[in-house]
């Protein structure tokens, strides 16, 4: 459930019987986030603490979670029931996850290329592997 992009208060729902009401999630939802073994196995999952990460091995996390929960919106979300703002967002969401699947992850603009160097040349400082992109 950590890794597949669904929120907290979808995700407990899986874990609770299913009259509980929905005001009785909202409360348990960030207590379930905080439990030891929720974080123990999000450290697990994500290869270490977050702050012992290279800068590298966060920006792969932040990514493979970010897509995870851009694929769940739309996969729970009727399309022709949107519109305004969040048929924009299952736009954009749709658009990031075509490309991703089109092999364009990883194609950066000049302003992410620079990013990487940066953090390349930090990552090489510190004696850790260089990043391929």
């Amino acid at each position: 459930m950590l890794a597949t992009g669904v929120p907290a208060p979808d995700a407990i729902r899986y874990f609770l019987p299913e009259d509980v009401v929905p005001e009785v999630v909202g409360e348990l939802a960030p207590r379930w986030q905080r439990c030891r073994a929720v974080q123990d196995a999000q450290v697990k999952l994500q290869g270490g603490e977050w702050s012992a990460l290279t800068p590298e091995q966060r920006i792969e996390r932040a990514l493979e979670k970010h897509y995870n929960e851009m694929a769940y919106y739309l996969y729970t979300t009727n399309y022709g029931e949107l519109d305004g703002p969040r048929r924009s967002k299952a736009d954009a969401c749709r658009n990031a996850l075509e490309a991703k699947l089109a092999g364009m992850q990883g194609h950066m603009d000049a302003l992410a290329k620079f990013y990487m160097d940066m953090v390349e040349k930090d990552a090489a400082k510190k004696g850790h592997k260089p990043v391929s992109h």
